[in-house]
This record gives structure tokens, C-alpha cells and sequence, in this order.
């Protein structure tokens, strides 16, 4: 059974991948190099909230399923995000100058994810209950 959370991980953050890098390809032509918010920062933060969804999902249907959950939560979602490469981007701008992106990088977006991953997590929670407790 471990290994078939293993090859969810692995086949879910494959996909996420994928999944982030056409969306960096959608977002970067509307981006200037020098703006505050970049790619990253909108991956990040949305997948912080795809985090919070899938786990009130999980948390409200019992969790049974350990291994969609781990596919999900750690191989897409995990293999979506880049935090890493968010936190390179922000020794960039610090280092060329950019302050202000430097901040947005890295306090502000870190900071933005926790609180879409609690919102994202308090949402769907509340309509999971409101839903299967209505059965």
C-alpha cells in the first residue's frame, strides 16, 4: 500500500509541474520583470489555497483515502508551488535593489499563503459540512 502513495506522489507532482509551468507561460507575457507580484507569487498562493480545500475535503469525508490525499496534497499541490524558487527570486531583487519586490517575495507571500490555505481550508470545510450534513 506504500508504495501506490509513493507512485500517486510521484505521478501527482509530475502533474503539478506541468500544471505551473503552462501557467507561468500564461502569466509571464503580463508581467514586467521589475512588478511586485510575480508568477511565482500567484502559484504559490493559489496552491496554498488548493491546499486548504483538499485538506478540509479530506478532513470532513474522514480522510479515507490516504492515498488520493497524498497524490493530491503532496504530489500535485507539493509539485505545483515552488516556494524555493520564490525565495531565490527574492534574494534577486534584494540583491539588485528591488526592495519592495524583495519584501513582497519574501514576507508578504509567504504570509498571503498561510492565510489563503486557512481560508481556502475554512470555506470548504464550511460547505462539506453544510452539504453532507443536510443528507
Amino acid at each position: 500500500m506504500e508504495w501506490m502513495s509513493a507512485a500517486a506522489v510521484f505521478v501527482g507532482g509530475g502533474l503539478g509541474a506541468v500544471l505551473r509551468y503552462y501557467l507561468e507561460r500564461f502569466l509571464a507575457p503580463r508581467r514586467t520583470p521589475d512588478a511586485l507580484i510575480s508568477a511565482v507569487f500567484v502559484i504559490n498562493v493559489l496552491g496554498s489555497l488548493a491546499l486548504g480545500i483538499v485538506g478540509a475535503v479530506v478532513n470532513v469525508l474522514g480522510g479515507q483515502d490516504a492515498i488520493a490525499y497524498a497524490g493530491l496534497s503532496l504530489g500535485l499541490l507539493g509539485g505545483f508551488t515552488t516556494f524555493s524558487t520564490a525565495m531565490v527570486e527574492a534574494v534577486q531583487a534584494l540583491l539588485a535593489g528591488r526592495y519592495a519586490r524583495f519584501v513582497m517575495l519574501w514576507l508578504v507571500q509567504p504570509m498571503l499563503s498561510l492565510i489563503t490555505l486557512i481560508a481556502g481550508y475554512t470555506a470548504a470545510a464550511a460547505v462539506f459540512l453544510a452539504v453532507f450534513s443536510a443528507r
